[in-house]
C-alpha cells in the first residue's frame, strides 16, 4: 500500500505532541510530515515530477467501482440475498458468524427476553432510533436479543452493560463477513478475541472502557470490517471515538443515519472504506456536535461541501478527506472554524484560488495545510503572513503563480515547504528565509525559480535533526549545490 495514515494522539489534557510515526522503509523522499498531534497528511512515495502511485485507489475509481458493482450484482450478491439477511451462510460463500447458543434453558430465556425488550424499546425510542428491526425474525438486531438474553449473565450485569452488549453483538453480526455492492466475498474478522463470549465488554478486541466499563471507543482498524456500522452504536451513551480504517466498509445515504445518534464522538477515523457521500461528507455529520477529528482519506466522497454540515461543529480541530473526488471550493463554514489546526484536502477535485482560503480571521489556529493535487491558483498572497502558527503547508502539482511575497518570512515557526511542480516566478529572497530557523524540508523544483538558493535555507535544512530532512530544486534554474545544499536536485 502506498499510503500511511496518521493515527491521533490526543492527549487527556488536550496538549499537542510532536510525536513521528514509526516509519517503515522510509527514505528522504517520501512527502512525509509528523508535526503536532497526528502529523502531516499521509505520507507517499513519488518519482522525480509526479507520485503517479500517488493517485486514487484504482478500484476507488468511479467508472472502476461503478462496473464492479454491476458484475458484482450478477456473479456474487444475487447468491447471499438470504445469507445476508440472516447471517448464516450460502451454499457457495460463508457470510456472517455464527453467535453460541443461549447459557440459560427456554423459560429462562424467554422471561428475560420480555424483559429486555421492554428495555430496549425504551432506549430506542429515547434516541429517536426505530426500533422495527429487532421484531424482524432473523435480523441482526434480533439475534443480539436472542443473545443477551439467554446469557447467564443478563442477571450479573446492569440494565445498561446489557444494553452496551447488546449494541456490541449487532455491530459484531453487521461487520463481519458481509457483502457488498463492491465486495462481493467478504471474510472473517482479523482479530475478534473476545467477541460474543462471556467474558467482560471491556476485554473485547478493539473495545476500550472508561473507569466505569462503559464503552468509548471502538479500535478496529485494519481488520476486514465490512457491512455497514449500524446505527446501534449510538446506544453507546459515552461513546467517543471510533477507528475503522482500512477495511470495507460500505456506506452509503442509506445508513448514515448512525451519526446522528452519536452526539458525544470525538474521533471519527475512516480512513480506506467504501464511504459514498454526494455532498463531501454526509451531512448527518452536523450531528456530530462534540467532533474533534474527521478523517475520511480513501473513499468515494463526492460533490461539493453541503456548507451547512461544518457550522455545527465548533470543536473540529483535524479534518482529512484525501484522494476522494469532491469538487467545488472549500466552504467558507470550514475555514472559518476557530480550532480548526490541521486541514488535508490532497488528491480531490478542488478548485478555488489560494486568496480565498488565506484570508485574515480565517483558520486562526491553521498549524498544517495540504491542498496538494487540486486546482489551486493564482498567487501566494501577502496575507499568509498573518497565518503566524503555520508549521506546514504543501501545495503541489497546483496552479500557483507569482513569487513568494516577503510576508512569508513571518513564518517563523515553519518547518516543512512543499511548493513544487506549480509556476512560481523569482528568485528566493535571503530576508524571507532569514526567519526560517526550524526549517526542515523545502521542495520548490518544477517552479521558475531563479538565483541562488539562501544559504539560510541550505543551513537549516542541513544541519536539522530531522531524519527525513529534504531540500530540493531545479538546481541549473536556482544555484543549489548538491549535498552542501540541496539533498536532490531536478
Amino acid at each position: 500500500s502506498n499510503k500511511n495514515f496518521k493515527m491521533s494522539k490526543f492527549q487527556d489534557e488536550g496538549a499537542y505532541s510532536d510525536e513521528p510515526n514509526l516509519q517503515t522503509n522510509e527514505t528522504p523522499g517520501f512527502h512525509d510530515v509528523t508535526l503536532g498531534v497526528d502529523g502531516g497528511g499521509g505520507r507517499t512515495n513519488y518519482t522525480d515530477k509526479h507520485a503517479e502511485n500517488n493517485t486514487k485507489k484504482w478500484y476507488k475509481k468511479p467508472v472502476i467501482w461503478g462496473s464492479a458493482a454491476l458484475c458484482l450484482v450478477l456473479i456474487g450478491v444475487v447468491g447471499t440475498v438470504v445469507a445476508l439477511a440472516g447471517g448464516g451462510e450460502s451454499s457457495t460463500l460463508k457470510v456472517g458468524v455464527q453467535l453460541p447458543g443461549p447459557d440459560l434453558n427456554d423459560a429462562a430465556t424467554a422471561t428475560n427476553r420480555e424483559i429486555f425488550s421492554s428495555v430496549l424499546m425504551t432506549r430506542y425510542n429515547a434516541k429517536g432510533m426505530d426500533w422495527s428491526p429487532v421484531s424482524e425474525p432473523e435480523s441482526f438486531q434480533a439475534r443480539a436479543l436472542e443473545f443477551i438474553s439467554g446469557s447467564v449473565l443478563f442477571s450479573e450485569l446492569s440494565e445498561s452493560q446489557n444494553v452496551e452488549r447488546y449494541a456490541a453483538i449487532v455491530f459484531y453480526l453487521s461487520t463481519f463477513r458481509q457483502p457488498h455492492l463492491l465486495n462481493a466475498v467478504a471474510e472473517a474478522w482479523t482479530r475478534s478475541d473476545g467477541w460474543s463470549s462471556n467474558q467482560n465488554l471491556c476485554s473485547w478486541e478493539g473495545v476500550q472502557c472508561d473507569a466505569n466499563d462503559k464503552v468509548v471507543s471502538l479500535i478496529l482498524s485494519d481488520n476486514k470490517l465490512s457491512g455497514t456500522v449500524p446505527v446501534e452504536l449510538g446506544l453507546f451513551d459515552d461513546f467517543a471515538k471510533l477507528d475503522f480504517s482500512s477495511n470495507v466498509i460500505y456506506m452509503d445515504n442509506t445508513n448514515h443515519m448512525v451519526w446522528n445518534h452519536l452526539p458525544n464522538l470525538q474521533e471519527l477515523v475512516m480512513d480506506d472504506n467504501y464511504v459514498l457521500s454526494e455532498t463531501g461528507i454526509p451531512s448527518e455529520f452536523g450531528s456530530l456536535t462534540s467532533i474533534e477529528k474527521i478523517s475520511l482519506s480513501f473513499n468515494l466522497l463526492q460533490g461539493t461541501f453541503d456548507t451547512a454540515v461544518f457550522s455545527s461543529m465548533p470543536t473540529l480541530i483535524h479534518f482529512e478527506a484525501e484522494s476522494n473526488y469532491i469538487r467545488g471550493a472549500l466552504p467558507e463554514s470550514l475555514l472559518q472554524m476557530p480550532n480548526l489546526t490541521y486541514l488535508y484536502v490532497r488528491r480531490n477535485s478542488l478548485a478555488m484560488p489560494l486568496t480565498e482560503i488565506l484570508v485574515p480571521g480565517y483558520l486562526p489556529s491553521l498549524f498544517a495545510l495540504w491542498l496538494d493535487g487540486n486546482d489551486i491558483t493564482g498567487d501566494i498572497p501577502a496575507e499568509i503572513g498573518q497565518f503566524t502558527a503555520l508549521a506546514s503547508l504543501s501545495v503541489t502539482e497546483a496552479g500557483l503563480t507569482g513569487p513568494l511575497p516577503a510576508e512569508m518570512g513571518l513564518l517563523t515557526d515553519l518547518q516543512r515547504l512543499w511548493l513544487y511542480n506549480n509556476d512560481l516566478t523569482g528568485p528566493i529572497s535571503a530576508e524571507i528565509s532569514q526567519s526560517w530557523t526550524k526549517l526542515e524540508v523545502f521542495e520548490v523544483y518544477g517552479n521558475q525559480f531563479v538565483g541562488i538558493m539562501p544559504s539560510t535555507i541550505c543551513t537549516a535544512v542541513q544541519t536539522s535533526e530531522y531524519a527525513f530532512a529534504t531540500l530540493t530544486a531545479d538546481c541549473q534554474e536556482i544555484q543549489c549545490e548538491l549535498d552542501t545544499c540541496c539533498t536532490r536536485c531536478y
